[in-house]
């Protein structure tokens, strides 16, 4: 889950369980590898249910620049390994985009980078009868919207990112994270590796085989 108020100044991660310390290395090495350059990462925190600023039932977070997770998570080799990819990867988006970001491009990119299974989330996809969301719809927190929407979100960004990854690769992906941290607005971002928004939303749909969704 990602943060709507990232950006303070890392310091540095408590003394942490061993296994935590192992898989947070691995996390870095990872990330680094795929970015391409070393990372400045937040401090990682094992916090109790009912002590994080967000949804209590989430087996990790990113929020105010801080890595939270649950004692739970902690005690499940792949799910800490998952989460921690996913978490750190909110950070290092957060970063890199200096907050100039749509929520659907975080939560895509946190779940690519974390081992979501997208083949089985677009399965589901093709299978839902509803029409998909206009990507321009969920820019914002998904919180703010009911469960079922708040769902489909997620698995849509998953999808889309997916699908914008294989279109610009990861060396056009990466230039788009870079705009973004220079200020430009998303779809001119975009346009700038050769796609506009209106094209990534059919082509995506296209891919999918799904009826055009209502713009």
């Amino acid at each position: 889950a990602a943060a709507q108020d990232g950006g303070q100044s890392p310091t540095p991660t408590a003394s942490l369980d061993p296994s935590v310390e192992r898989e947070l290395k691995a996390a870095r090495s990872y990330l680094e590898g795929w970015f391409g350059a070393p990372l400045v990462l937040p401090p990682v925190e094992v916090t109790p249910a009912g002590k994080t600023p967000g949804p209590g039932d989430l087996p990790g977070q990113y929020h105010n620049g801080v890595v939270r997770i649950l004692p739970a998570t902690v005690q499940r080799e792949a799910e800490l390994r998952r989460v921690l990819r996913h978490e750190l990867t909110h950070a290092v988006i957060d970063q890199r985009t200096r907050g100039n970001c749509p929520h659907w491009f975080q939560e895509g990119m946190a779940q690519f980078l974390d081992g979501t299974d997208v083949v089985a989330i677009e399965k589901r996809l093709r299978l839902d009868p509803k029409a998909l969301i206009p990507l321009f719809r969920i820019e914002g927190p998904f919180v703010d919207h009911e469960p079922s929407v708040r769902e489909q979100a997620y698995r849509q960004s998953a999808s889309a990112v997916s699908f914008l990854i294989s279109r610009i690769r990861r060396s056009g992906l990466l230039f788009l994270i870079q705009r973004l941290g220079e200020g430009r607005p998303f779809d001119r971002a975009l346009l700038e590796t050769g796609l506009s928004y209106a094209e990534l939303q059919q082509a995506w749909e296209s891919s999918l085989r799904m009826p055009g969704s209502v713009r």
